[in-house]
């Protein structure tokens, strides 16, 4: 990764006319069949390297589309458009691996059932979501390191607006996005052989919040300080560059610099 940009996606433009380019370039990337639980299993042991690279492995792309579940129609359109405007490649995790949850599902049918065989057990379910969510969060990671640039959507739904606004700064109730954030702060800022860049290391906190109906709700600060702000606006106005790929991208950095201000 080399820089993150926190964009503010308004009402004012929308990209659904870039939806179907995005559909199709990510209906090229989704061509895994993923196997069944036994094909990884010897000796009733599964093997946890073969499984995380087969659900979760390397993907190729030039941009992390960051998003909420809920923006996923989102996220689809503006991949299109990056594609359309400048050949630039995106990886959307839900379109191309396999669903974390049928994983789950997979391994808790097979070893996870409580003695009556009609629900799981909760001690070993908690046990195989560890090992799932352990290798999606670690392929989250690598595929953030290997992106040049992400690019996360500040939408209402991937911040919490209510609990920001009592917490008195911006947060999220969902981990995933918590992760992939935390991740662009920690990972190493690696620089493309065409120019430089520093390093950087900084240290957050999550905070947890229990309401008064004690239903459980757990909300992370959504650290977006060291990613450089973008709204919508910024973006239409960046396919007027006239460039392509990398150098597209080398506009974008030039254009808007890390100390911008917002």
């Amino acid at each position: 990764m080399f820089r993150g940009f926190d964009l503010r996606v308004g009402n004012k433009y929308s990209f659904s006319t870039w939806k179907n380019v995005g559909v199709e370039e990510h209906s090229q990337k989704n061509l895994r069949c993923f196997e069944g639980l036994e094909a990884y299993t010897r000796r009733q042991v599964i093997d946890g390297k073969r499984v995380s690279d087969d659900w979760f492995g390397a993907v190729s792309a030039d941009v992390f589309l960051s998003h909420s579940h809920g923006d996923q129609s989102l996220a689809i359109s503006i991949a299109g458009f990056l594609k359309e405007h400048f050949g630039l490649s995106c990886f959307i995790d839900s379109l191309v691996w396999g669903n974390s949850g049928k994983l789950n599902r997979q391994i808790d049918d097979v070893y996870c059932m409580s003695e009556n065989g009609t629900t799981f057990d909760y001690d070993k379910r908690n046990y195989s979501t560890s090992h799932v969510h352990m290798m999606l969060a670690s392929a989250l990671t690598e595929m953030i390191d290997s992106c040049e640039c992400v690019i996360f959507l500040n939408t209402p739904k991937s911040i919490d607006a209510t609990h920001s606004e009592s917490l008195g700064l911006q947060v999220t109730a969902s981990p995933w996005i918590y992760h992939e954030l935390m991740a662009t702060k920690f990972i190493r800022e690696r620089r493309p052989s065409r120019f430089g860049l520093e390093s950087r290391l900084i240290t957050e906190v999550a905070r947890i919040r229990k309401d008064a109906q004690d239903d459980l709700q757990i909300v992370y600060e959504a650290p977006v300080s060291h990613l450089t702000q973008l709204d919508t606006e910024d973006l239409f106005q960046w396919t007027n560059c006239d460039k392509a790929g990398q150098d597209a991208l080398d506009y974008l950095y030039e254009k808007y610099p890390r100390n911008r201000k917002s």
